[in-house]
C-alpha cells in the first residue's frame, strides 16, 4: 500500500475496530503475534501487513462481515471449498500467476492465497487475498469453475473492509459482473450492504471518516 507507514496502516485498521464494535459485531479473539510468526515460518511466507496488523489488533476474524460467514476466521475455510486450510498453507508461498482476469483449468493448480470467504448471494464464487506475485495485498474473487478475478477497483483488504463499511459499492459491482455482466447497474440486486445499512442505523455513521 504505497504512502502508508506502518503506524498509520494500524491506525486505520483500529479506526475500523472501533466502528466494528459500535455496530455490534461478534469478533474472534486476535492473534498473537508469536502465533502468526509461527505460521509465517512454517510456510515460509509473510502475510500482506494490513492483514496480518487485522489479525493481531483487530481478531482472527468476524461473524459478520463482506462475505457470507462474516469473515472467515483465520484457519477456517468456506463450506463446500475443495481445499481444505492445509492444502492452500501448503501453497501459499507460491507465485500467484495472474494479473488480470483469468481462467484457470482447475483451482487446485493455483496457489499464493488464503481464502477470506463466501462472496455473499453467490454460487460458487470466493473472496482470496493474494499473498505471494505481482499482485501482492489485492482482493480477488476465485469461482470454482477456476475463474480468478481482480476486484474493479482494484483494493486491498483494508479497502475492501472499508468499501464493505461504506455500503459495498466496488465489490457489488464486481460481484454482478459475476452474473450479468451486459445489463446496467440499476437492474442488479444489491450483494453486499454494510451491517449498519441492513440494521438501519446509517445515521449514526460518518460514511466520510474513511477514505
Amino acid at each position: 500500500m504505497p504512502g502508508l507507514t506502518f503506524d498509520s496502516l494500524t491506525s486505520d485498521i483500529l479506526l475500523l475496530k472501533n466502528l466494528l464494535l459500535e455496530n455490534s459485531n461478534r469478533i474472534y479473539s486476535c492473534m498473537s503475534e508469536d502465533e502468526l510468526n509461527e505460521y509465517e515460518e512454517s510456510y515460509d511466507i509473510r502475510l500482506p501487513d494490513d492483514y496480518r496488523i487485522f489479525l493481531m489488533c483487530v481478531g482472527s476474524g468476524m461473524n459478520y462481515g463482506p462475505c457470507e460467514e462474516g469473515l472467515l476466521k483465520f484457519g477456517r475455510m468456506p463450506f463446500l471449498y475443495p481445499r481444505d486450510f492445509k492444502q492452500v498453507s501448503r501453497h501459499i508461498s507460491d507465485t500467484f500467476p495472474f494479473i488480470e482476469d483469468s481462467m484457470h483449468n482447475h483451482i487446485h493448480g493455483v496457489g499464493g492465497y488464503i481464502p477470506l470467504g463466501t462472496a455473499s448471494c453467490s454460487n460458487g464464487y470466493y473472496w482470496i487475498l493474494i499473498c505471494e506475485g505481482y499482485c501482492r495485498g489485492e482482493v480477488w474473487i476465485v469461482s470454482l469453475s477456476g475463474r480468478f478475478m481482480p476486484c474493479l477497483p482494484r483494493m486491498t483488504f483494508i479497502q475492501w473492509l472499508t468499501d464493505w463499511i461504506k455500503g459495498g459499492n466496488s465489490f457489488n459491482k464486481c460481484l454482478r459482473s459475476l452474473y450479468h455482466p451486459s445489463e446496467t447497474a440499476t437492474n442488479h440486486p444489491t450483494f453486499v450492504r454494510a451491517a449498519w445499512v441492513r440494521r438501519g442505523a446509517i445515521g449514526s455513521i460518518d460514511r466520510d471518516m474513511l477514505v
